[in-house]
């Protein structure tokens, strides 16, 4: 699994996704999966981008964004686990795929 942390002003663009999905695919070990932590998300055409190719290729990325962050956040504070969060983007990536 790969993680990536982006703190750019902007969304995420298709160039962004294509060097992510470059290092997953020359590194074996990354076992086709990665998480991209980025404050603002994917730009609307990144997402079909996503969508399309990524999906084709059997390669899974996860782009959490900062409300996602903060909401992981609450559920620890509150006791719960954040993890869910992380489960209903990925349950929502396959529905997509």
């Amino acid at each position: 699994m790969l993680f990536d942390a982006k703190n750019y002003s902007g969304k995420l663009s298709v160039n962004d996704l294509d060097t992510f999905q470059n290092y997953i695919k020359e590194t074996p070990s990354f076992r086709n999966f990665g998480i991209i932590l980025s404050r603002h998300g994917l730009k609307d055409i990144a997402e079909g981008y996503f969508v399309d190719l990524l999906g084709r290729q059997g390669i899974e990325i996860l782009v959490l964004d900062q409300d996602d962050m903060l909401q992981m956040l609450n559920l620890l504070n509150n006791g719960k686990d954040p993890i869910t969060i992380i489960e209903e983007k990925y349950k929502h990536l396959v529905v997509q795929l």
